[in-house]
């Protein structure tokens, strides 16, 4: 089964968070419904395997989760350049280099009841050439009708750069980013590599399914943003499921920035490596949470 295919989305608009949000920003409608469930359904047909590590006392960050890797240089152009996100995101501009591309390693995360993904910081991962990785893709492809972010006060990343590196290296581990957790002094660590292997199915809840996507903001006040699709702007109760992508900042590091909810087609981009705040995925009440995960390539 290959990569499914993606269209481009005429107006597609990368929105910033906030002034305080550090750099963080949303594309609403990156992919579509139909594609989101595609895209689900690519990663079902090759078989999660499940993503674990050692835990905070080995400078590992907690995860548990399903996880395929795929490296797929044509899926990444797809990913970049048809959807539009290339236009969305052309103003990108660090340290003299502008984005170029993404990073050919698509990890898929699914996560059941339950499980979560502890407080970390995303690597930035040098692919050669001069092409280093700058910021994190998180595209969710599941999630509930309303997506939502809510932004705290103005914060450094102050205490995010404390701790070792816990390497999550996938088969290439040239192309693979590294997470850290900041527990003090811990010993050596192996990487957490990637197997075969499909885990047994179980059944998905109807609030996690795909569903119509309408954008919206919580930032002090709520308000909405732009999100014009081809469905129906539909309003329902903001149920708690969990799943929430929560970023941390403050003098300590652990006043919380900005969260994100996930919402089916909604990509969030963040800034990794020296300038990554620390973050989590908080643990799925209710449903399956699946997320796409690449990596903006940058270049003089």
């Amino acid at each position: 089964m290959e990569f499914p295919l993606v269209s481009h989305k005429k107006g597609l608009k990368a929105e910033s968070i906030g002034p305080d949000a550090h750099g963080m920003l949303l594309v609403p409608g990156l992919l579509s419904l139909e594609e989101s469930q595609a895209a689900i359904d690519f990663a079902e047909s090759i078989g999660f395997t499940m993503q674990g590590s050692r835990g905070p006392a080995y400078g590992e960050a907690f995860r548990e989760h399903g996880r395929v890797n795929v490296t797929d240089e044509g899926a990444a152009q797809e990913l970049w350049h048809s959807t539009g996100l290339a236009g969305a995101v052309r103003h990108l501009h660090i340290d003299g280099m502008r984005p170029t591309g993404l990073n050919p390693n698509l990890r898929f995360y699914r996560y059941e009841k339950g499980q979560r993904f502890g407080k970390h910081v995303d690597e930035s991962t040098d692919l050669g050439d001069g092409r280093h990785t700058r910021f994190t893709l998180l595209i969710y492809l599941s999630g509930q009708l309303h997506q939502g972010i809510r932004q705290q006060s103005s914060a450094p990343d102050d205490g995010v750069r404390k701790g070792k590196r816990s390497n999550t290296s996938t088969p290439s581990t040239k192309q693979a980013g590294h997470l850290r957790q900041p527990p003090p002094s811990p010993p050596s660590r192996p990487s957490a590599g990637h197997a075969s292997g499909a885990e047994p199915p179980g059944a998905q809840s109807d609030t996690c399914a795909v569903q119509p996507l309408v954008g919206r903001l919580q930032w002090h006040q709520e308000r909405d943003i732009a999100a014009t699709y081809a469905f129906t702007r539909i309003r329902v109760s903001l149920a708690e499921v969990g799943g929430e992508t929560i970023f941390y900042g403050g003098p300590a590091g652990k006043q919380m920035v900005a969260s994100v909810r996930p919402a089916p087609g909604l990509a969030l981009l963040h800034m990794h490596g020296d300038n990554c705040l620390e973050h989590e995925a908080v643990a799925v009440h209710q449903g399956r949470k699946y997320v796409l995960r690449s990596d903006v390539v940058f270049e003089a």
